[in-house]
């Protein structure tokens, strides 16, 4: 064992003339004599129409590796991780529909944690602000106190209304 944890940087990409998703998986560490590009297994879930269209566990041992899919539409979103069992930081740059998408219906608290951080990023966004608020009503715990994060950067009167309904929230 070395010392040091992962922090990995995932992207799912489209494309649409391929009929392919690709998750870049980069390990973006500072690397040194004690601290090496890990090897270890990630868990990938595919969602499509609503429904898990493919599950399975990759072993990554680079500093960037690419997995690419075929498959005949555009998923949803894309779970990396989603039971948190990475040591060290997991972010995943999903687009706003798919992050969207992840809040909503992501198998798990992590995955929709990590949905509610990257939400973050579109601030002052109306749509954002009303899916959050919704979510919010249904979330306690460390995924309810990161939407109330998001929320509080959104600036919009949609935010403000998750937030107070959040604030309401019977296990606040």
């Amino acid at each position: 064992h070395q010392a040091g944890l992962p922090e990995l940087t995932v992207t799912p990409s489209w494309d649409r003339a391929s009929k392919s998703l690709k998750v870049t998986i980069d390990q973006t560490q500072k690397t040194d004599r004690w601290v090496p590009i890990f090897k270890l297994p990630i868990d990938v879930r595919v969602v499509e129409a609503g429904k898990t269209v493919m599950k399975r566990r990759f072993w990554i041992d680079e500093k960037n590796s690419d997995l690419v899919f075929p498959m005949e539409r555009r998923p949803d979103f894309v779970e990396v991780d989603p039971k948190g069992w990475t040591p060290g930081k997991v972010s995943i740059k999903w687009s706003r529909k798919d992050a969207l998408h992840a809040l909503e219906k992501g198998s798990t608290v992590v995955t929709r944690y990590r949905a509610a951080r990257r939400l973050a990023h579109w601030i002052g966004d109306e749509v954002v602000a009303k899916k959050l608020a919704k979510q919010a009503a249904l979330e306690g715990g460390w995924v309810g106190q990161r939407i109330a994060k998001t929320l509080g950067v959104n600036n919009t009167p949609e935010a403000l209304d998750g937030l107070l309904s959040l604030a309401s929230h019977k296990a606040s």
